[in-house]
């Protein structure tokens, strides 16, 4: 017997082709990207211009705190401290809290 040989060429194997990537992922990637970046611009601005004057708690103008107290002077040695705790009469200190409380409790 012979040995056949073969008379049938080879036929090479197709070359794999590239895969196509869709763009779809990435454009949606992109546009909510950009949909954030809006929304977020969109509420920085939203509460720059909310706040207004009627937003803003009133200016209330009360008496002088120091009414009452012994003038103080503006050392800060010890013994100037010392001197001025002394000569504060705590007395009348706590019946001005007290007349100011009062006068609060009968506004509400």
């Amino acid at each position: 017997m012979e040995p056949q040989t073969d008379t049938t060429q080879q036929v090479p194997a197709p070359a794999p082709s590239p895969e196509k990537h869709s763009a779809g992922p990435l454009v949606g990637t992109l546009i909510i990207l950009v949909l954030l970046v809006l929304g977020g611009i969109y509420f920085m601005n939203v509460e720059r211009t909310s706040v207004t004057e009627e937003d803003q708690l009133p200016l209330i103008l009360g008496n002088d705190d120091a009414e009452g107290l012994p003038p103080t002077s503006s050392s800060d040695d010890v013994s100037a401290i010392e001197s001025d705790v002394t000569a504060t009469d705590l007395d009348a200190l706590e019946a001005q809290i007290d007349a100011d409380l009062e006068a609060i409790d009968s506004s509400l």
